[in-house]
């Protein structure tokens, strides 16, 4: 009768100490696998995150040159002078422009190879373009103006034109430059001529086809199955859906 009440409690305490260690070892399980998942789940937020850097660095690389170049028009007092005064001045005479035209793209010669157009709208109404082709027009418009009168220093300003209105308006006189007359992404910034945080005479436009633009903004994000959204500081959306 001992033995098998001996028996009997040894086998109640086995079964206790294999319940006792199941729920151990799930427990554990449970907390490795947890673990595990943290882990993972860090990982994935870590490389999403690093993703989105690279694609943040590449968008801020490519704003700058854009930055660079306009910099480089506006630090340029030969360029300011030539757009300003100089060139309108030979155009209201009638004398011939296109030497003005040459000193223009000599200093704005990285426009070539990037894609880039420019245009320059003065406070006299004067309006430049170089883009396949170049011209000079006056386009005296109260609307323009105000573009000129109203611009601040803060920053640039930077927005999808899905038409440039002022080269729409010159192309009566200029249908050579038509094929210029498509969607773009502008980066425009006041232009003056005695120093850079004076009020403006002009209104520095660059502008890069928005196709080509597309086609960055596809290769910075293209294998990272993430959807981008670009907007600019007024909150236009540049890029995304």
């Amino acid at each position: 009768m001992e033995r098998l009440k001996k028996g009997t409690i040894s086998a109640k305490l086995f079964k206790t100490y294999s319940l006792v260690f199941s729920l151990l070892f799930t427990f554990l399980f449970l907390v490795a696998m947890g673990y595990i998942g943290l882990r993972m789940n860090a990982d994935i937020v870590q490389t999403q995150e690093q993703i989105l850097s690279n694609i943040n660095k590449n968008i801020e690389n490519y704003f700058l040159q854009v930055e660079d170049f306009s910099l480089t028009l506006m630090n340029s007092k030969d360029f300011k002078n030539t757009a300003i005064q100089e060139l309108p001045e030979a155009y209201r005479k009638g004398e011939p422009v296109g030497s003005y035209f040459n000193e223009l793209y000599l200093t704005a010669n990285k426009m070539i190879p990037k894609g880039y157009m420019v245009g320059v709208y003065s406070k006299s109404g004067d309006y430049i373009w170089m883009g396949s082709n170049y011209f000079i027009e006056h386009l005296n418009r109260p609307e323009y103006l105000e573009l000129v009168k109203n611009r601040d220093f803060i920053r640039p300003e930077i927005q999808v034109m899905e038409k440039n209105q002022m080269l729409s308006d010159c192309l009566a006189a200029n249908p050579y430059c038509e094929q210029d007359l498509v969607k773009v992404i502008s980066f425009s910034k006041p232009l003056s001529r005695s120093f850079r945080f004076a009020h403006p005479d002009a209104i520095l436009d660059i502008q890069i086809p928005y196709e080509d633009f597309d086609s960055l903004m596809g290769g910075i994000v293209s294998g990272s199955r993430m959807k981008v959204s670009l907007y600019n500081s007024g909150g236009m959306r540049l890029y995304g859906g």
